[in-house]
């Protein structure tokens, strides 16, 4: 699976074991497939309003039409489509478990005005009771925790809360 093997070269990168997110942390993945339809006046409609993801990561696979936004020092930016590429985006679990080496992207998505856009979101996520906080090998005197350990429930809870605070 794509995931496994991403999240493997991640846990390299960091300096964690092999197999390190295949510990309880990657139990579950949920695919979501959205569809915008085109609007002469995007600014009448909302594709997805800002938002982190709350997994651990999003493999994305869209088509070759505008609209994937990130927040990036202060600035929305377009990611531009790339023909056969996915978009990995870091969740909020990976940034806990990571101790803020790794940044969840704020993103969000804009609706075009000519054309239909169609996505497919692969989340890596834990199960809902797993307890997940810095990893210990990240965890130093000079390196101390930044998040306190959190059962992914409650995370999950936290993200959407925030999404739907500034939807309002």
């Amino acid at each position: 699976m794509l995931g496994s093997k991403l999240l493997n070269l991640i846990a390299e990168g960091l300096g964690l074991e092999q197999g390190y997110f295949d510990k309880g942390l990657c139990e579950e993945g949920n695919l979501s497939v959205n569809h915008y339809p085109a609007c002469p006046d995007p600014t009448l409609t909302l594709g997805a309003g800002e938002h982190f993801d709350p997994g651990l990561m999003t493999i994305l696979h869209r088509d070759d039409v505008e609209g994937l936004q990130v927040l990036y020092d202060g600035n929305w930016g377009l990611i531009e489509p790339v023909p056969n590429a996915f978009v990995i985006i870091v969740g909020s679990l990976l940034q806990v478990v990571s101790n803020g080496k790794l940044k969840s992207a704020k993103h969000k998505v804009v609706i075009n005005a000519m054309r239909d856009r169609t996505t497919l979101g692969f989340f890596n996520e834990p199960t809902k009771e797993c307890i997940v906080g810095p990893a210990k090998a990240l965890v130093t005197s000079e390196n101390p925790p930044i998040y306190e350990p959190v059962q992914f429930r409650d995370l999950l809870k936290a993200v959407v809360a925030a999404f739907s605070s500034e939807k309002n």
